[in-house]
C-alpha cells in the first residue's frame, strides 16, 4: 500500500512538473507570437514610410523639372500668369454682375447682362472694384465716359475754331493780294489816286 502511495506520489508530482513544462512553452509561443506582430507591424509602417518618401522624392524631381522649364522659358511662364490672372478678373466681373443685378436693374432696367458683360471698357473700369455695389460702379463709368466726351467735344470745337481763323487769314491774305496793283496800273494813276493809294501801292510793289 505504502509502494502505490508512493507510485502516485510521483505521478502526481510528474504531471505538475509536466503542466508547468507545457504552461512555459504556452507562455513562449505567445511571446513570440508577439514578437511576430509587433515585427508585422513595424515591417508595414516601414513600408508606408519607404512609399511615402518615394512619393516626396516625385514631388521633387517634379517641381526641380517644372522649375527648370520656368526658368528656360519665363515669356511662357508669364503668359500663363497673365491669362491666370486674366481669367480670375473676368469671373471676378460676371460675379459682381451675378451678385448685384437684381439690385442693379431696378436703376437700370433698359440694360441687360449680356450688354454688361459685352462692354469690354466697362470691365477693365470694374477691376479692383469687385466689393463695391456694381450700379456705383457703372454710374461711376458713365460719369467718366460723359466727362471724356465732352473734353472730346471741347477739344475739336478749338480744333476747328483754329483751323477757321487759319482759313481766315488766308483769305484776308488772298483778299489783299487780289486788291494789288500791277505796274501798269500804278502808272496810269493820277497824282491823287496815287496819294489816295500809296500803301497800297507800296505793298504792290513787293511782288514787281
Amino acid at each position: 500500500m505504502q509502494k502505490i502511495n508512493q507510485n502516485l506520489s510521483d505521478f502526481s508530482t510528474t504531471c505538475v512538473d509536466n503542466s508547468t513544462k507545457i504552461q512555459e512553452k504556452s507562455d513562449e509561443n505567445q511571446i513570440l507570437t508577439e514578437n511576430t506582430q509587433e515585427n508585422s507591424v513595424l515591417s508595414t509602417h516601414h513600408k508606408e514610410n519607404e512609399a511615402f518618401s518615394e512619393k516626396n522624392s516625385i514631388a521633387s524631381n517634379e517641381n526641380s523639372e517644372n522649375t527648370e522649364k520656368s526658368e528656360k522659358n519665363p515669356s511662357q511662364s508669364k503668359e500663363n500668369s497673365a491669362k491666370s490672372t486674366e481669367n480670375t478678373d473676368a469671373t471676378s466681373f460676371e460675379e459682381q454682375i451675378d451678385r448685384d443685378f437684381s439690385d442693379f436693374e431696378v436703376i437700370y432696367p433698359n440694360l441687360s447682362k449680356n450688354s454688361l458683360l459685352s462692354n469690354e471698357s466697362l470691365r477693365i473700369f470694374a477691376e479692383g472694384k469687385e466689393n463695391k455695389p456694381l450700379s456705383v460702379v457703372y454710374a461711376k463709368f458713365c460719369a467718366l465716359c460723359e466727362k471724356i466726351s465732352k473734353e472730346a467735344i471741347l477739344q475739336e470745337k478749338a480744333r476747328q475754331n483754329n483751323a477757321s481763323s487759319s482759313l481766315g487769314a488766308l483769305s484776308s491774305t488772298k483778299s489783299s493780294s487780289a486788291h494789288l496793283f500791277t505796274r501798269e496800273q500804278v502808272r496810269a494813276m493820277s497824282s491823287e489816286e496815287i496819294k489816295r493809294n500809296y500803301d497800297l501801292i507800296r505793298q504792290s510793289q513787293q511782288s514787281w
